[in-house]
């Protein structure tokens, strides 16, 4: 026994009936004509016009589910404490009119133009001191600038005058010395 083989041949292929060139008429199907909708543009669905249409019989609440109102609405402050309850309540009952809104605007603005004045003058104050304190900087450096050169000048001057004094002992001895030996 031998083995079989796994893949299986095609199937045959059936011969193509014969057809005669004469006898054949090729029908043709007629183009389908597409018509593409386009969707109503907003102008032409404002300018349409719908029927309304009412019912006969409105809908009404059987007898047997209407019940006498059990709904009662919380407190509008209840979740508040009792101060900020009325805090609430007063902000609540605010009125106001114009005249309480233009005061209020022109004290507000009266307020910020205070503020400004005040910053300039804290601003102006400011410049004033460092403008002082660099000018007492500037100062006390041309001091400290005069006092080295006048301890240099005497330093100068002494150095000079223990130049010329040892320089006038040297002279001295030696001359004690010419005499000495004449």
């Amino acid at each position: 026994m031998g083995k079989k083989s796994q893949t299986k041949s095609p199937p045959k292929k059936k011969p193509a009936p014969k057809i005669d060139a004469g006898t054949i008429t090729i029908k043709r199907a007629a183009p389908k004509k597409t018509t593409v909708e386009t969707p109503p543009s907003a102008q032409n669905l404002l300018k349409r016009q719908f029927e309304r249409t009412v019912p006969d019989v409105l809908y009404t609440v059987p007898p047997d589910k209407v019940k006498a109102p059990e709904f009662t609405a919380p407190e509008l402050t209840g979740g508040f404490s009792p101060e900020a309850a009325t805090r609430v309540k007063a902000l609540l009952t605010n009125t106001y009119s114009d005249a309480d809104l233009t005061a209020a605007a022109e004290k507000a603005a009266a307020e910020k133009a205070a503020a400004e004045k005040a910053a300039a003058e804290k601003a102006a104050a400011e410049k004033a001191a460092a403008e002082k304190a660099a000018a007492e900087k500037a100062a006390a450096e041309k001091a400290a600038a005069e006092k080295a050169a006048a301890e240099k000048a005497a330093a100068e001057k002494a150095a000079a005058e223990k130049a010329a004094a040892e320089k006038a002992a040297a002279e001295k001895a030696a001359a004690e010395k010419a005499a000495a030996e004449k």
